[in-house]
């Protein structure tokens, strides 16, 4: 993909582009000595086989040609990308021509693709992605390049799809690092921790009486304590988290806010989360993805 790189101003929408890769580039270059060869003893054989090859590699370039054209790339607007979860199938390949089976990949300088899924029977196939920077920040996506090779990997064709979305990516925490909870049914907030890390993560509760009990999430490790109230009866919290009541740089601030979120989802705690007098509510629709988009564009 180098000529990419270096023209890629040249570069259009929506047309499909071919070139040899590497092991294209040794195969061309073979052909061409078979070409010398043929000319410097005039064998109609040696003129035959290499008329064979080109030809071969032709047919396929049309085909694949072909096939690049009948592809459609949607998604949705708005993303979240959180270290070690993907953004699951709401990039969609559809291919229009459902027949043809396309080995097919997908690049980006930002964006790391898993492995698209098969085209199903109505022609259509999730991807799943993330960001490459574990980092806040918001990443606009204007094109994506999508492309295959034949045959045998010896060329490349790729076509560029214009899109519009953004990703909202962030070094919050994910499920996975906060391990499991409960010990006891009724404790729901105890025994929250990361083991073998330089900063532990524990969350517990100050039961006062059975109105309010006051949720600490707390950074074993500096002893710093973001603190949560927390409304309603023992069996049925409501957590109230106030972003900009939270002490600490940006981006510690937006873990522990993004863990506390990402806990009352997973344990089914109702949450009111509030930023600049925004609120929050994790029963709304997109709940995850509009704190997300909070932290991160309030930190820029």
């Amino acid at each position: 993909m180098i000529f990419k790189k270096y023209f890629s101003k040249f570069i259009r929408p929506g047309r499909i582009y071919i070139l040899p890769t590497k092991l294209g580039l040794y195969y061309f270059g073979g052909t061409f000595l078979a070409f010398v060869v043929a000319i410097f003893y005039g064998t109609s054989f040696a003129y035959a086989i290499t008329f064979f090859f080109f030809s071969f590699l032709m047919a396929v370039s049309f085909a694949t040609n072909y096939s690049l054209k009948d592809l459609e790339l949607t998604s949705k607007k708005e993303f979240y990308s959180i270290p070690g979860e993907d953004c699951f199938s709401q990039l969609i390949i559809k291919n229009k021509s459902n027949d043809k089976k396309i080995d097919l990949s997908l690049s980006h300088p930002e964006i790391i693709f898993s492995e698209i899924g098969d085209i199903d029977a109505n022609g259509i196939s999730g991807v799943s992605f993330r960001a490459k920077e574990e980092q806040i920040k918001v990443i606009h996506i204007r094109n994506l390049t999508l492309s295959s090779t034949f045959p045998f990997g010896l060329y490349r064709a790729w076509r560029e799809f214009s899109v519009d979305f953004t990703i909202y990516s962030t070094n919050g925490p994910s499920f996975d690092q906060h391990g499991e909870t409960l010990n006891s049914e009724n404790d729901i907030f105890s025994n929250l921790s990361q083991k073998g890390q330089d900063e532990l993560i524990g969350l517990s509760v100050y039961q006062e009486g059975d109105q309010m009990s006051l949720v600490s999430w707390k950074n074993l490790a500096r002893s710093d304590e973001l603190l949560v109230k927390r409304y309603g009866s023992f069996l049925n919290p409501e957590l109230f988290l106030d972003y900009d009541e939270l002490s600490g740089e940006h981006s510690q601030k937006c873990s522990h806010a993004l863990g506390i979120a990402l806990y009352s989802l997973r344990q089914g705690i109702p949450l009111i989360f509030q930023l600049s007098k925004r609120r929050y509510h994790s029963s709304d629709y997109n709940f995850l993805l509009n704190v997300v988009k909070e932290v991160v564009v309030h930190g820029q």
